[in-house]
């Protein structure tokens, strides 16, 4: 898992350097959890919904992997917005 993150991480990095434009074209949502700690994620993914119009949606009590600490909720968000 580590070596396949870096790897992620040194992709972005690159593309970041790069100042590679990008846009997200389908539907998309963020699912993120009230409690992650991991950085600034809470931060980026707040201005991110804010800059790019994508909705947020915030799972009460979940960390870093909302998926993990709630997958009944995240599931549900998941349909809804699919529907």
């Amino acid at each position: 898992y580590a070596k396949l993150a870096g790897h992620g991480f040194y992709m972005v990095a690159q593309a970041i350097k790069a100042e590679l434009p990008y846009e997200i074209t389908c539907p998309s949502l963020l699912i993120c959890g009230t409690k992650d700690q991991a950085g600034f994620t809470k931060r980026y993914n707040k201005e991110w919904a804010k800059q790019s119009g994508i909705p947020i949606e915030w799972i009460e009590g979940a960390g870093h992997n909302p998926n993990m600490d709630e997958p009944e909720k995240v599931n549900s968000i998941i349909e809804k917005f699919i529907r």
